[in-house]
């Protein structure tokens, strides 16, 4: 499981994502649990920009990749999403034994414009792994799925200014 609050993954890691044979769950910032949500001017935007990079991942995946990708939003009445980290299990029945914390949004931004930390825990404790596991399905648990039909709804529909933004500005996001 990989959780960000800014929708906005690397070449590379969508990359990997398209070619991986273990199945991966995307968690992210529903529109309305977006930091940005509700801001005026230009910002008021960026929610609709992530919107677009959502869609343009799963379409891209749904089009040229085997690997099994969900993808959620976090959507809690009143709160904003804000988590991110990496959680992997050795099978969709176990505990994660390995997480990584810090301050990376896995996007262009974080990589190669902000100064980012993160820390690579490996476990084998059952009750470290049964906590971390906790963690990860608490986030889970105020969120939906999103598929690709979701984005043919009127409030989820990108128009071309949207890709043309998210085009120019993605780096920024």
């Amino acid at each position: 499981r990989l959780a960000t609050a800014y929708f906005n993954l690397t070449r590379a890691l969508e990359d990997a994502l398209a070619c991986t044979p273990a199945s991966v769950s995307l968690l992210t910032a529903a529109p309305s649990a977006h930091g940005w949500h509700g801001a005026s001017g230009v910002a008021s935007l960026i929610p609709r920009l992530y919107n677009h990079l959502e869609h343009r991942l799963l379409s891209r995946l749904q089009e040229n990749s085997t690997s099994e990708v969900a993808l959620s939003e976090y959507c809690r009445p009143a709160w904003e999403f804000h988590a991110k980290g990496l959680w992997f299990a050795q099978s969709k029945d176990s505990p994660p034994c390995l997480t990584v914390v810090g301050s990376s949004n896995y996007g262009y931004r974080s990589q190669n414009r902000d100064l980012e930390a993160q820390m690579c825990i490996i476990t084998s404790s059952p009750k470290l792994q049964a906590q971390i596991g906790a963690e990860s399905e608490a986030l889970i648990k105020h969120s939906n799925q999103v598929t690709i039909k979701d984005f043919s709804l009127k409030e989820r529909r990108s128009s071309v200014k949207d890709s043309f933004i998210a085009f120019v500005i993605s780096t920024w996001l």
